[in-house]
């Protein structure tokens, strides 16, 4: 569905997209999705949102993703938004959805996957040098039940996985055809 919310005299527009569907962060899917969410809009300006929408073609101000799965039920969100100049909102939704629909189809290159593999990983191992993210994690892991070796059999995963493995994930997953879009932003200037 889509949705348009008009705030007359606010500067900026914004678009959020958003789907879910039955996965938990232990479904055998998970670690290719968040991987691929991080290759797609999660590691911001070197994403490929980051890079077509913001990069490129200069239509957004921000433009990221996000892709949460539930640690207790089958329930995972893939969410993405920009922030725009309102006169440009339909140019964002149309290369949000593209984007999203080629990256699902055809995942992502062999490069772009190494690259992403390394700074993913490099990013969770930073994470834990700071003592409150250290903390809410041992919090989190304790709550569920979970050790570290949970944590450590992610990021292995992760550095293994093929590009197939991502583009058959988001394939099954994600699409630009089951998302609930919702535009917000002064459509009645000229």
């Amino acid at each position: 569905s889509r949705t348009d919310i008009n705030t007359p005299d606010k500067q900026n527009a914004m678009y959020i997209a958003i789907q879910s569907f039955p996965a938990s962060d232990t479904h055998p899917d998970a670690v290719a999705l968040d991987l691929g969410n991080y290759m797609f809009g999660g590691s911001s300006l070197s994403s490929r949102l980051g890079a077509r929408v913001r990069g490129k073609e200069g239509l957004s101000y921000g433009v990221n993703s996000v892709y949460s799965p539930s640690p207790r039920d089958q329930a995972s969100r893939f969410l993405m938004y920009a922030i725009t100049n309102p006169k440009n909102i339909d140019k964002v939704t149309d290369l949000m959805e593209e984007e999203l629909t080629k990256f699902a189809n055809e995942g992502p290159s062999l490069t772009e996957l190494t690259d992403a593999q390394r700074g993913y990983l490099e990013a969770k191992k930073v994470g834990r040098t700071e003592d409150a993210a250290l903390a809410m994690q041992v919090i989190n892991n304790l709550n569920l039940g979970r050790d570290f070796a949970f944590d450590a059999n992610q990021e292995e995963k992760a550095g293994k996985l093929s590009v197939d493995e991502v583009k058959d994930a988001w394939k099954k997953h994600i699409s630009a055809k089951k998302l609930v879009i919702i535009r917000a932003g002064d459509f009645g200037k000229k």
